[in-house]
């Protein structure tokens, strides 16, 4: 499934499709996550009452805790160690 990125200075805006609301992805993370992440599937969201926050992509996750960004990757099933 196709899209459109607009980037600038401060992070981009992605587009996957028509019946999608734009998503923001803040410079930091794209910094941190590159392209391992796929497409954003939610903005970035507060945690609770504090300043934490948190932004859910196809492949995994960034938290932002105590100014601290944190990638966190699905794990790929097909690398899993059998059984």
């Amino acid at each position: 499934m196709g899209g459109r990125v607009q980037r600038s200075q401060h992070g981009a805006i992605y587009h996957r499709q028509r019946d999608r609301d734009p998503v923001a992805v803040p410079a930091e993370t794209i910094e941190l996550a590159g392209d391992r992440l796929g497409w954003p599937v939610s903005p970035e969201e507060s945690i609770g009452a504090s300043d934490d926050r948190v932004q859910c992509f196809e492949n995994g996750i960034v938290t932002r805790r105590s100014g601290k960004l944190e990638m966190w990757l699905r794990p790929d099933p097909a690398a899993a160690p059998p059984a």
